[in-house]
Parts: structure tokens; C-alpha cells; sequence
């Protein structure tokens, strides 16, 4: 009986220049000889649709590639690339022992005159991937989502909303498992917000991703989606429920703290969403801006799992996730030298902590993941991961007696007194 390697054989970086595209692959962890292996290049986004052209064939593994860059990962070339085309890479292997390794994928783009649309430099590796796992139940049973349709056409006389809507649906179904939870278990409850974005682009991914990030907004308002009889918010006080992975972690604090607008003005360039977000909804407090991080990072998520689908002119796919995971630092850094009386019922509140360490997690893995795609980093990763910015971060643990370094598990999340009984609230 055949066994499927956690670690498999994948692409983990691409680099396109004028005389072809160069792919970097991560061999087998374990050090097996490869009685086959296959290469596979597409250049179609249906998310349904297998990989088109063959571009290697079978043969000794380490006939497929070209030079070694190190002990974790060896480069193919692929001199057949054309301008203003992406491509995807897949590969396929099965070693002496019948083990299979099964496809991934890497994303190549070519602008026009055959150069890179950005250039990294050399690419650098994570000597071992840790995929983003999901803890607990993510299943959703067919008759959910058929009641979920149903609702969405008791909504709207739209055939072409409702078959956008079951394309979006399908997608979030074959690759981000977790999506399609939020996707069903919360459009049964709002379909109304449902359809008012699941058709706000006709580009699959942005589409999807927006419809996670803004039901992950629905499913984290206090009492209204997920109710929690435990959860006890003081006159005067202010509270979410997260949505975290498959969990849903109430906090409350005794009282508002200050505005996220005072950001903006501690910024030295402002952008269009800066002012959205620090401006025209900038009366909001920490807990709002750690809502967004949160929102933005289950869209990353999104985007990720449907990384070959994305055109090839798309912007960073980072840029807004860290944006947030910026204005978490700066806002800290007000809080602490402003606002000390703020600053200190943050640090005295463990619940809002832990869901900060864990969203926090979250965010760094997806970016590492998300530099396998792209080609560089956003100009914003080294200012969020400046030694002076995650200081905010540190000095707020120090304080509060927490250590910043090493994932909180989630079970000690899930104990606490305010997330003990949380459940989705059936639909009636």
C-alpha cells in the first residue's frame, strides 16, 4: 500500500527572466530514490481544469534538474516561456518504495519585453514547510449549502449572481476547506451580506477572498451570528468574538480605549487606504484594527489556496495583511507612550493576548508562505519586521508576563472562560 508523504515534492520559488523561467523545487524530505517524475506547465485559471503541457518526462530524478542551490531545493529551466503569459509549474513523482509525491504549484510571470515583473534576488528557502493546519470540524454537510442556495434565490431573481455564486462556492470547496466553512455556515445566517459581495469582482480570487474577509467581519459580531451566554461586556465596555481557525474567542475590556485614528497621523506617507481605513473608520479601538487583521489574514488564506488562479497582472498579495499587522505595532506604540491607562488594561487582559499571539502566528506563516509565490517581498515586510516595530510586541509581553515566541496551542485558547460554550448559532 502506497503512502503520501506530508512533505511533498513542490515548487517553492520562481524567477522568469529574458531567456526562461527558472523554478526551484524542494526534493522529498525523506531521501528516496525517484523512479519517476513528470513536469507539468498550465496556462489556464480554471481552478477545475489539469495541468495542459507536459515539459519533462519520466526518467531519473535528478535528470530533472539543472544545478543544486542548496541542500533543500534544486532549479529547473524552462526556456519556452512567452511575454505577458503566466505559467503554472506542477510536478509529479513516485519513488522506489511507492510512495507518492504529489503535485504543487508556483506561479511564474512574464511582462512583455520577457524581463521579471519583480526580481528577488536569490531565492531562499524554509529548510522545512509548516503547513497552516486546521484543528477541529470544518465540515459542512451538502444540505447546508443546498439551503444555503436556496436562501440566496429567495434573495435575488439573478441566474447570473446565483451561478457566480456557485462558482465562488465550488472554488472555496476544492481548495480552502476553511473558507468554505465561514462561506456556508455564515451565509446561511446573512444571506443578504453574502450577496452583497459575492459578485463585487469577476475575478475568482479576489472574489472569493473578499467574501471571507467580510463574513469573518459578520461572524464576529457579538451576539449576532455566534452567541456566547458566558461572555459579559460592562456598561461603557466594548467586545468581539474572533474567528480563529475553527474557533470563536470572545473578549470584552471594561471600557473603549482610543481611536485607530490617531495612526494616521503618526504616519510619515499616507496612501487611499490609509485614509479609509485611520480616516473615514478611524473611530474605532484596538480591538477593531485586531477584527481586520484577523479578517485579512483568513483572506490571505484564501488567496493562497487559489495562488494559480490569480491573473498575472495582480498587485502583492501581502500588501493589506501587513498593512494591518503595522497599524497593530503603531497603535501599541501610541498606546504606550499616550495612553498609559490603555495601554495597561491591553496588557492586563490575557484573553485579548492570546487572541493577539494566535492571529499574530497566523499572519507571519502566511506571509512566508505567500514569498514562495511571489517574486520578493513587500516593501512593507521589513518595516513590519523591523527590530523596532516588533519590539512593541515583546515589550507588551514582557509586561503582561507572556511569552511573544512559540505558538500558544490552541487548546489553552480555547479554554478560556469566555470561548467555553461558543457554537454557530443553527439556522432556524
Amino acid at each position: 500500500m502506497v503512502r503520501y508523504p506530508n512533505e511533498s515534492l513542490r515548487p517553492t520559488k520562481i524567477r522568469t527572466r529574458k531567456e526562461g523561467a527558472f523554478i526551484s523545487f524542494r526534493p522529498p524530505k525523506d531521501d528516496v530514490k525517484i523512479k519517476e517524475w513528470k513536469v507539468f506547465r498550465s496556462m489556464t485559471y480554471d481552478y477545475k481544469t489539469g495541468c495542459s503541457e507536459l515539459i519533462e518526462g519520466s526518467g531519473d530524478f535528478n535528470e530533472l534538474f539543472i544545478f543544486t542551490l542548496d541542500d533543500s531545493a534544486t532549479m529547473l529551466v524552462d526556456r519556452e516561456v512567452e511575454p505577458k503569459t503566466s505559467y503554472s509549474y506542477y510536478v509529479f513523482a513516485v519513488d522506489k518504495k511507492g510512495n507518492y509525491h504529489f503535485p504543487g504549484y508556483c506561479v511564474g510571470k512574464v511582462i512583455e519585453d520577457g524581463l521579471p515583473m519583480i526580481d528577488g534576488g536569490e531565492p531562499t528557502f524554509s529548510s522545512e514547510p509548516k503547513p497552516l493546519k486546521s484543528v477541529g470540524d470544518y465540515s459542512v454537510s451538502s444540505s447546508e449549502r443546498k439551503k444555503l442556495i436556496k436562501l440566496l434565490k429567495k434573495k435575488t431573481d439573478s441566474s447570473d449572481k446565483i451561478d457566480w455564486a456557485e462558482s465562488v462556492l465550488d472554488a472555496l470547496d476544492t481548495r480552502d476547506e476553511q473558507g468554505y466553512w465561514i462561506a456556508v455556515k455564515i451565509g446561511m445566517m446573512e444571506p443578504d451580506v453574502f450577496l452583497m459581495f459575492v459578485d463585487s469582482t469577476d475575478d475568482l480570487v479576489m472574489n472569493s477572498e473578499t467574501l471571507v474577509h467580510e463574513l469573518t467581519h459578520v461572524g464576529s459580531t457579538i451576539q449576532y451570528v455566534i452567541r456566547d451566554k458566558h461572555l459579559r461586556i460592562p456598561e461603557g465596555g466594548s467586545g468581539y468574538i474572533y474567528l480563529i481557525d475553527d474557533h470563536a474567542i470572545g473578549c470584552s475590556i471594561p471600557r473603549s480605549l482610543f481611536y485607530r485614528q490617531e495612526i494616521l497621523q503618526a504616519l510619515d506617507d499616507r496612501d487611499d487606504f490609509d485614509s479609509e481605513y485611520l480616516g473615514h473608520s478611524g473611530k474605532q479601538d484596538f480591538q477593531s484594527v485586531l477584527n481586520e487583521l484577523n479578517a485579512y489574514c483568513r483572506g490571505l488564506r484564501t488567496t493562497l489556496r487559489l495562488i494559480d488562479q490569480m491573473p498575472s497582472d495582480s498587485p502583492s498579495i501581502t500588501h493589506r495583511l501587513l498593512k494591518f499587522m503595522l497599524y497593530t505595532q503603531m497603535y501599541l506604540k501610541i498606546a504606550r507612550q499616550k495612553y498609559p491607562e490603555d495601554y495597561k488594561l491591553i496588557a492586563q487582559s490575557k484573553p485579548l493576548l492570546l487572541i493577539l499571539q494566535k492571529i499574530w502566528d497566523n499572519c507571519e506563516y502566511l506571509i512566508e508562505e505567500a514569498s514562495r509565490y511571489e517574486l520578493g517581498r513587500d516593501e512593507l515586510y521589513d518595516v513590519v519586521n523591523s527590530r523596532k516595530n516588533l519590539s512593541e510586541l515583546t515589550r507588551l509581553y514582557e509586561l503582561a508576563g507572556l511569552e511573544l515566541y512559540g505558538s500558544k496551542p490552541i487548546k489553552d485558547i480555547g479554554k478560556l472562560a469566555e470561548a467555553h460554550s461558543l457554537a454557530i448559532v443553527s439556522l432556524r
